[in-house]
């Protein structure tokens, strides 16, 4: 290719990245003037959080951030040892528990997803939602973030927390190899300060169908303790190289003949299970059929990557996907007690399955968590629990089917266990 044509993909390449952060900007400025028009927030107090939280934060410790991520090496490649003082966030007040609180849903959500958080508390976390207040049952979500690198966001995100007061602040540099760390953070808070009944961590792209749990959780739930539920992943490699993705024939993901098929909710059990031929593979080792696409994003190498060091094995115990499980509360408990013998790997939901193994606790498989959110209808919302990978617009449009769907579906067929 010849040098003038590099040099011009070049100039177009640059430009192009600096329309996509200044279109990031913009959005967040949008974000603010909502968050100010609509809790009448006057915008001279938010310069005055902005300045104290650059004074304080940055002006006094210019080495702040890079402290933060040499204890954040610390904590999470080589030492077992849990310090709460070294993990308290950049924000003044953590959220309050009410007491006899039944379910907490901890979200583990990024500084940056302001749209996220906004969907999200205006649709299935809004305390004034109707169809939420089952018996009386006590909710709580709360947000778990880390500190972001830049000083502007760590102080939108003072504000935000100002009037939302429901952000767990972990000092910590905000990125994927330190989810552990932050569910970590937020699960053994959940134990010391608020004891709910039920516990349930899930990510900012996810929908919780808060009625339908809460009426389960209550009134048919067959497991009130030793509960660890959610879609089980049985059988998981350890990855070892970050460069490199596994073959899918190392895949040992459950065959589709395990699980029985519904005519409530979803008619395909196991997201594993496609039926889409054409995207369907056949794996030596097990003879099962599995997603090809999903197969390929799950097992992408740098994020999952953990060395010998951090974890030995080639397989990982047992555990629930990470984007929506149900703890209850002898197990939170027992998730404090025993985290702190096991050393942290930059691995969330195979971390807390190690974790809880150790202590016993095996999970309960539930096909009503689903990796995807495509093409569900409104009665499946009586079935569903949680739906992963869900724009902020469709937040809405999915708690409106939820709603509907205690109107206007059969009640009587609702299922009544996890499965």
């Amino acid at each position: 290719m010849p040098r003038k044509a590099i040099a011009t993909l070049m100039l177009v390449m640059a430009i192009l990245t600096i329309f996509s952060f200044i279109s990031i900007e913009i959005r967040r400025i949008i974000w603010l003037k909502n968050l100010v028009k609509q809790k009448d927030i006057e915008i001279e107090h938010y310069k005055d959080a902005y300045e104290h939280a650059f004074n304080t934060t940055f002006k006094t410790n210019a080495s702040s951030l890079e402290t933060a991520s040499n204890v954040t090496n610390k904590i999470l490649f080589r030492s077992t040892d849990w310090n709460a003082e070294i993990v308290d966030g950049i924000l003044s007040e953590n959220p309050l528990c009410s007491p006899k609180l039944f379910l907490l849903i901890l979200v583990a959500s990024a500084p940056e997803n302001f749209e996220q958080r906004d969907a999200i508390r205006k649709t299935w976390a809004d305390p004034e939602n109707k169809n939420s207040a089952i018996s009386g049952l006590k909710t709580k979500t709360v947000f778990l973030i880390g500190r972001s690198s830049s000083r502007f966001l760590n102080a939108l995100l003072k504000s935000e927390n100002e009037v939302y007061n429901d952000i767990l602040s972990g000092d910590y540099l905000d990125t994927y190899r330190n989810l552990t760390l932050k569910v970590v953070h937020g699960l053994r808070w959940a134990s010391s300060h608020c004891q709910p009944s039920y516990t349930m961590k899930t990510d900012d792209d996810c929908f919780v169908n808060v009625p339908l749990l809460l009426h389960f959780l209550w009134k048919q739930n067959p497991i009130e303790t030793n509960l660890y539920a959610g879609h089980v992943r049985w059988t998981s490699p350890v990855i070892r190289n970050p460069n490199n993705t596994l073959k899918f024939e190392d895949a040992h993901l459950p065959c589709c003949w395990m699980f029985e098929q519904r005519e409530i909710g979803v008619q395909i059990i196991s997201f594993t299970c496609s039926r889409l031929k054409e995207r369907v593979a056949v794996t030596p080792q097990n003879g099962g059929r599995l997603n090809v696409s999903l197969l390929k994003r799950r097992i992408q190498g740098f994020r999952w990557y953990v060395s010998e060091s951090d974890f030995q094995g080639s397989r990982f115990v047992p555990y629930v996907n990470g984007a929506g499980y149900v703890l209850s509360l002898d197990v939170l408990r027992k998730f404090a007690k025993f985290s702190g013998v096991v050393k942290l790997f930059p691995n969330e939901d195979a971390f807390v399955g190690t974790v809880l193994n150790m202590a016993g606790i095996r999970p309960t498989y539930s096909a009503r968590f689903v990796a995807h959110s495509a093409a569900w209808q409104m009665c499946n919302f009586l079935y569903l629990f949680v739906v992963h990978h869900v724009k902020p617009v469709r937040q809405f449009e999915f708690q409106k089917l939820a709603d509907k769907a205690w109107e206007e579906c059969s009640l009587t067929d609702m299922a009544h266990d996890w499965v």
